[in-house]
């Protein structure tokens, strides 16, 4: 299964290796070797084939009782905790698709092959992947990320309130940004 996958994917040549050791690393760590060889072009299907049907990494349902706490500011999936780590390390390209293709609107990909399944995961993520990202080269990436996330709609919750201001920033700096570009 999804050792098997690790193993090919990114530690080839070690040996003598048991599924206790996989069993005891992390789940992002699990999920940094699967995703170690992907390129851009292929990461939303790596991310699908990989990570979202295995429920060693998370399941439905969590993601949907997170969705009904002020958690859901807080709390990460271990995909998202990989994305935000990669965006961190200036791969803002590779995280990108992934943003994009888990948009809730006009989007051909089935919901629950999303790799980001709630509005919340999906502008929490985005806005912790561009604010985390070092280079300020990647303004194309983040509008293209900007454009994909949903409107958001008032609602009460005072966690809703925040992701809505946070989000209006993020506008409010991406224009700035390209203000300066050009």
């Amino acid at each position: 299964g999804v050792y098997k996958q690790l193993i090919i994917r990114s530690m080839p040549n070690l040996t003598n290796l048991d599924l206790a050791f996989f069993r005891s690393m992390e789940a992002v760590k699990v999920i940094e070797g699967l995703l170690s060889n992907s390129q851009p072009s292929d990461i939303v299907q790596d991310v699908q084939d990989l990570i979202l049907s295995n429920k060693l990494f998370f399941s439905a349902q969590q993601t949907v009782e997170e969705e009904e706490g002020e958690s859901v500011l807080k709390e990460r999936t271990p995909l998202e905790q990989w994305m935000i780590a990669t965006a961190s390390n200036d791969r803002l390209d590779l995280v990108a698709p992934v943003i994009i293709a888990s948009r809730l609107e006009d989007n051909p990909i089935e919901a629950s092959q999303r790799p980001l399944s709630t509005e919340a995961q999906q502008i929490r993520t985005a806005l912790d992947c561009c604010y985390g990202t070092p280079s300020l080269r990647h303004f194309e990436l983040m509008d293209a990320i900007f454009r994909s996330l949903p409107t958001l709609e008032e609602r009460p919750e005072e966690w809703y309130a925040t992701l809505h201001a946070n989000l209006d920033r993020f506008e409010t700096h991406l224009e700035t940004l390209e203000g300066l570009s050009e």
